[in-house]
């Protein structure tokens, strides 16, 4: 339930900074809703790639066909992504009107039939579903890893970080003057697989367990530690400390997922884990178990909250929006997410191979929730 409660945290920041960025204006003068992913180097993407990958390996490699479900489940991804893009069309071909390149829309707008041919290819993803193709580029990636560390996990660790030094070195050189700018991704693939691989590790041999009792095993005096340094790295962002190290742009680069952005997501985790710990006597009631529950269906909650937030930008573009439609947008749109989670919560599974592979999901995490009962809070 924890690991739902992060990974649900991570969907309420990425929905809320989302519209944040997309339809609070600074001459609004007035409180937006704040976030600690929105201070500091890394931000909620980084945490919900984190949690993805730990989920692979904490439910996959409970069976020996483990590449086979993963490709699988890369199709699944697959469909779900062009869904989502089917969907809205309607809101980005309107939107390409206005703000082509606010949204990464430009392509579109000049050449729509060949963009959402790049799309189905992977080759563009505007704004906001470029997570998704990034999802997909790395969940491929590691099955290639998860074959060879069958045989040698060192070998396939070293391999991953291999790929990451040697991307991060060519983005140090100028990395376009390396690769073509058509290769451009807002995250590349080559480097996000590291940490992706990585959580896969870990969730593998079920680190959680040792996570959290290492976080309920310290004093406050610990956890205000844990806070201090988030505290300090998010004053030492908002001044600009890094602009006097070399290659600062590269070190905190969410394209290239520097290494000051690497270790300033797995601090913000950690501080996640701590305050989750601190809340553990309250993890049974709201309003936690509906960020549970978000968390237990973060994927769907994420590519709801993609058309939601066209939706509302949509209609901010036809009204001029002010800022009370940004504050209703933001709470209404939480609002429908959560609804939707706790029916999805509820719905019983179809009868398609991807809904059935969706069921088998359930089961087995049914399975480790039985297998671990230690892990639920008391």
């Amino acid at each position: 339930m924890r690991i739902d409660i992060l990974r649900g945290m991570a969907i309420i920041f990425i929905v809320t900074n989302h519209v944040t960025a997309r339809l609070y204006k600074p001459e609004m003068n007035s409180f937006s809703f704040p976030t600690p992913s929105r201070y500091g180097y890394s931000s909620a993407a980084e945490i919900f790639v984190m949690l993805s990958g730990y989920m692979v390996g904490f439910i996959y490699f409970k069976r020996d066909d483990v590449v086979s479900r993963l490709r699988t489940r890369s199709l699944q991804l697959y469909s779900y992504n062009l869904l989502t893009f089917v969907a809205c069309l309607p809101f980005l071909l309107y939107i390409a009107q206005f703000q082509p390149d606010r949204f990464n829309l430009a392509y579109l707008n000049e050449d729509p039939f060949k963009a959402m041919a790049s799309f189905v290819a992977l080759a563009y993803a505007p704004s906001l579903l470029d997570i998704m193709r990034l999802y997909i580029a790395i969940m491929l990636i590691s099955t290639v890893l998860i074959a060879i560390g069958r045989r040698s996990e060192l070998v396939a660790f070293g391999i991953s970080a291999l790929a990451y030094s040697l991307t991060t070195a060519l983005y140090l050189i100028d990395i376009d003057r390396v690769l073509p700018t058509s290769f451009y991704w807002f995250a590349n693939p080559f480097c996000w697989q590291f940490v992706f691989f990585i959580m896969i590790c870990l969730g593998k041999r079920r680190f959680h367990l040792k996570f959290f009792a290492r976080l309920e095993g310290i004093n406050l005096v610990g956890h205000a530690v844990i806070w201090l340094l988030v505290a300090v790295s998010a004053y030492s962002a908002k001044h600009s400390w890094l602009e006097n190290i070399p290659a600062s742009d590269v070190m905190a680069s969410k394209e290239a997922l520097g290494p000051v952005r690497l270790i300033h997501a797995l601090l913000m985790l950690i501080f996640y884990g701590s305050v989750v710990t601190l809340a553990k006597s309250f993890l049974t009631i709201e309003p936690f178990r509906t960020t549970a529950t978000m968390g237990k269906y973060s994927l769907q909650c994420f590519l709801l909250s993609v058309w939601l937030t066209y939706g509302v930008v949509t209609v901010a573009n036809v009204t001029d929006g002010d800022y009370a439609q940004y504050v209703a947008s933001t709470i209404g749109m939480l609002a429908i997410i959560a609804l939707f989670a706790r029916w999805k919560d509820r719905r019983p599974v179809g009868g398609s191979p991807l809904a059935h592979e969706a069921k088998q999901e359930r089961r087995d995490r049914h399975d480790f929730t039985l297998d671990h009962a230690d892990d639920r809070p008391r």
